[in-house]
């Protein structure tokens, strides 16, 4: 019978035990497990009488690195983010790394490309994107006769 030798990976038995306690965990509660995870690119999509409010997280950005294209009915955001180095230290652990990202989102309702507000503020986008002056709901009066 011959046997064979395997070398021990502690790190692969841990993210085999990381990745057990996650599905424990999921099982069960899974609302609050998936509730709880912060996700890069969550968005929430609020619609209005004058038009729609996007909020999209994407911490650890700046605002230049995020590109903005908008249709009459979707909008897409890109981002790209450089890797944190420093040429004059060696590197001993590296987690943050260069990031590319992309997201498309649908909007509810028709919009006004030129009219488009977009702040960025602690790793929130928020994009203000009004319906045009004709899609608006117009409020009708009653007449008493």
């Amino acid at each position: 019978m011959k046997k064979t030798l395997r070398t021990w990976n502690p790190w692969q038995e841990l993210d085999q035990l990381t990745h057990q306690f996650d599905q424990l965990f999921t099982r069960q509660w899974p609302a609050a497990s998936k509730q709880n995870q912060l996700k890069f690119g969550a968005v929430n999509v609020l619609k209005n009488d004058q038009g729609v409010l996007v909020q999209l997280a994407v911490p650890g950005l700046e605002a230049d690195d995020l590109d903005i294209s908008l249709t009459h009915n979707s909008v897409t955001v890109k981002a790209n983010r450089d890797a944190d180095s420093d040429s004059s230290s060696n590197v001993s652990r590296q987690e943050r790394s260069t990031r590319q990202f992309s997201r498309s989102i649908s909007l509810p309702v028709e919009v006004d490309p030129s009219s488009c507000d977009a702040t960025y503020t602690k790793g929130v986008l928020t994009l203000k994107l009004e319906q045009p002056e004709e899609q608006q709901p117009k409020k009708i009066e009653v007449k008493a006769i």
